[in-house]
């Protein structure tokens, strides 16, 4: 049974809570305290798979209370509630909330932030990169990138330079994406496109997260070897996210559906940065790794990728994608994941006809004619 914990230091909201999550009793025990001292207290005595936290509460923030759990129970997953008058303190809480939600919080949205808390626990019951994915505020970016975009911003450059930037870099666009569809800022609908994403959060909330640190990662806190192979890995990224859209585009979709699968493509490897994060001597493996390893560590990636991205909040096609990227054919029905399969056989680098898997490219309506007309065009 999932264990939550609530913490606000107002009496009557966490009443509310009590009352509006009590159809919820059978499947999660619940716990409510109103002080950040009395929460830490909790946690020391039990396993809380979420913590919920108001964002401003006399002494302890929530911020600082997350950042404690974190630090105390990396696992733990973390979510906080925040006013829209305190934008940009929530956006800034990133590096320490995997979620933030509106206050007042529709009980629906609190509900499916905590059920995609459940999912993640049971996708990585067995991954041995759990604890330093509930620990991960950012994934690291290659310096240029974060050179590219500060510059951008210190000269006041245009919203279209700062999507571009963003655009190139998987680590920053996670991101954007994980903040753009927070329930706090109430989307009708999913967004996966980072332009997007940049053009409805505006410049001073790209500034924002820009200055704090901890929110976009830059690859200089690792070796040579780890900043090189973060730069590769976003090489890769970018290839792969082209053609993957380039194969979704013959395949018959239309250009919006083609470009979620890119995306979905672009973020494949998201569980490999947190892994040279994390590890930076397992750099040199990371890119040799082809998907056939017997390292735990590695073989969990797709896994511990598309956990991190569903505690983020990214769309389910993105997601998915991500975790069957490898073997999309261990969940049939995941189109996203085919193209990503097949756009990792058919770099422009190799043009590899004879790597094309004739059963895959029959799922998503593709000939082997006309993929090797594109492949070798």
């Amino acid at each position: 049974m999932i264990r939550v914990l609530f913490v606000d230091d107002d009496p009557a909201v966490l009443a509310g809570l009590e009352r509006s999550l009590r159809p919820q009793r059978e499947r999660w025990e619940m716990d409510f305290v109103d002080r950040a001292d009395r929460a830490m207290a909790r946690i020391r005595q039990h396993r809380y798979h979420v913590v919920v936290s108001d964002m401003n509460m006399p002494g302890t923030d929530g911020p600082a209370l997350l950042r404690a759990v974190r630090d105390e129970s990396p696992t733990t997953v973390r979510i906080i509630l925040s006013g829209y008058s305190a934008q940009r303190s929530a956006v800034r809480s990133l590096a320490v909330a995997h979620t933030f939600l509106a206050k007042p919080c529709d009980p629906a949205l609190l509900e499916a932030a905590i059920d995609r808390a459940s999912l993640v626990e049971a996708m990585l019951a067995n991954c041995p990169l759990r604890a330093e994915l509930g620990g991960a505020g950012c994934l690291p970016s290659p310096p240029s990138s974060m050179l590219s975009l500060q510059s951008v911003i210190a000269r006041d450059g245009d919203q279209v330079e700062i999507a571009d930037v963003i655009a190139s870099d998987p680590a920053m666009c996670s991101k954007v994406l994980q903040v753009v569809n927070s329930a706090f800022f109430g989307l009708p609908r999913a967004v996966s496109d980072p332009r997007e994403a940049v053009a409805f959060l505006g410049i001073d909330t790209i500034r924002d997260l820009v200055m704090s640190t901890e929110v976009f990662g830059a690859a200089g806190r690792g070796t040579d070897a780890a900043a090189a192979c973060i730069e590769t890995l976003q090489r890769r990224a970018t290839v792969r996210a082209d053609r993957a859209f380039e194969l979704a585009r013959l395949a018959g979709l239309d250009t919006r559906s083609a470009r979620e699968v890119g995306m979905g493509a672009f973020l494949a490897d998201v569980g490999a940065l947190l892994v040279v994060s994390v590890d930076p001597s397992r750099a040199a493996a990371v890119i040799a790794d082809d998907g056939t390893t017997d390292d735990p560590i590695l073989h969990c990636v797709p896994a511990a990728g598309a956990g991190l991205l569903r505690l983020w909040g990214l769309p389910n096609d993105i997601v998915e994608t991500v975790a069957l990227a490898r073997e999309p054919w261990a969940a049939p029905g995941s189109s996203g994941a085919v193209f990503t399969y097949l756009a990792n056989r058919l770099t422009p680098e190799e043009g590899r006809p004879d790597a094309l898997t004739t059963d895959m490219l029959h799922i998503v309506g593709l000939t082997y004619a006309a993929v090797r007309e594109l492949v070798t065009a």
